[in-house]
């Protein structure tokens, strides 16, 4: 069975995918953490990220497997490293492009085929896993966000720059699913 959560930056899509997985015993995959590696091991090689052909190879190169039911890769790094503005945008840039997006979501889809897994991403119930049993659509205020991505990235309770979010929501865009369960977890604890 494949459940997939959904959702922008700072909504919860992660704390609710693990947990959601962790009670199911399901595997725990998330979209956005592979694509940020493969940022990264693009960045840490100066592989332009424009370069369709070198990311393509780097894809290949990229071994997906489940650990402790949670979908690594061979590339591993700080996790610190997965969160800067600099990885997150080349992240970006990578799903932009239509060759490479199709070619990492193939990978990702034969790697969770016959598997019960919690697939967390942006559209990961629209373009990876349509076709779900079931589809999770978490939203929030934008305020609301801002300040849990900056809390987890620097457990602390300072605002950060709304801007900022708002660009990466207009770049790397997500919608609901039609047949998703909406959730707003603006007020909400996990």
């Amino acid at each position: 069975m494949i459940i997939t959560v959904d959702g922008l930056s700072g909504v919860g899509k992660s704390t609710i995918a693990k947990a959601l997985s962790r009670e199911l015993g399901y595997n725990f995959v998330s979209t956005g953490q592979i694509y940020r590696t493969l940022a990264l091991l693009i960045l840490d090689e100066e592989i332009v990220p424009e370069d369709t052909t070198a990311v393509v190879e780097k894809i290949d190169e990229l071994s997906l497997l489940f650990e402790d039911h949670i979908l690594v890769t061979n590339y591993k790094t700080d996790n610190s490293m997965l969160e800067r503005e600099e990885t997150a945008y080349v992240a970006a840039l990578i799903g932009k492009n239509g060759i490479c997006k199709k070619k990492l979501s193939e990978r990702i889809i034969k790697m969770v085929q016959g598997k019960n897994c919690v697939v967390e991403g942006r559209n990961a119930g629209n373009i990876l896993f349509p076709n779900a049993e079931l589809k999770i659509y978490l939203y929030a205020d934008i305020e609301i966000r801002a300040k849990r991505k900056l809390h987890w990235m620097t457990g602390t309770s300072a605002s950060l720059g709304r801007n900022q979010l708002d660009i990466r929501d207009k770049f790397v865009t997500s919608s609901a699913p039609e047949d998703a369960y909406k959730i707003d977890t603006g007020n909400k604890t996990a």
